[in-house]
């Protein structure tokens, strides 16, 4: 009878550590193989006059999950391997400044944007899904042969997320 108990429990402790097995890999892919993925806001707090192949600072940190983005540079580093979504909102501050923005993967161009110099406020929006490798680089990138002045006050803004 000890014996049967014995047999018993043990089935028990197998279909719990396979329980808690089974747990792990659904937490896993929920989260990531990696753990939490990362996730970024930025937003352009003072007005910013920028020159050709100047890269954008964004100064503001809302959300910078996984430390990814890095205000001082303007850059997102991959923390991750994975697949990402990034967004950029940029407003040109004057009459006649034709901003033109681009949106880089490392030193390749994913989507470049454009406004126009008819109006103040005129703006653009780029998005883009990439697949990164960890070490991989994101930023937005004036590509404008001027210097052009870009609306700060909370309204251009860069933000990218793991999905």
């Amino acid at each position: 009878m000890v014996q049967e108990q014995l047999a018993q429990m043990q089935n028990t402790i197998d279909f719990l550590n396979q329980t808690v097995t089974n747990l792990n890999q659904m937490v896993a892919q929920l989260t990531g193989a990696h753990g939490t993925k990362p996730a970024f806001f930025a937003i352009l707090n003072a007005y910013l006059h920028v020159g050709h192949d100047e890269t954008l600072k964004f100064d503001l940190v809302k959300t910078n999950i996984g430390a990814g983005y890095d205000s001082f540079t303007g850059i997102f580093v991959a923390p991750n391997p994975g697949t990402y979504h990034f967004t950029s909102v940029v407003y040109n501050a004057a009459v006649g400044d034709d901003v033109i923005i681009q949106m880089n993967k490392n030193n390749n161009i994913l989507v470049v944007g454009y406004s126009a110099i008819t109006t103040k406020g005129e703006r653009h929006v780029m998005n883009a899904v990439v697949q990164l490798q960890k070490g991989d680089h994101i930023f937005i990138k004036h590509r404008g042969p001027s210097v052009d002045y870009i609306r700060g006050d909370l309204h251009s803004s860069f933000s990218g997320f793991e999905i």
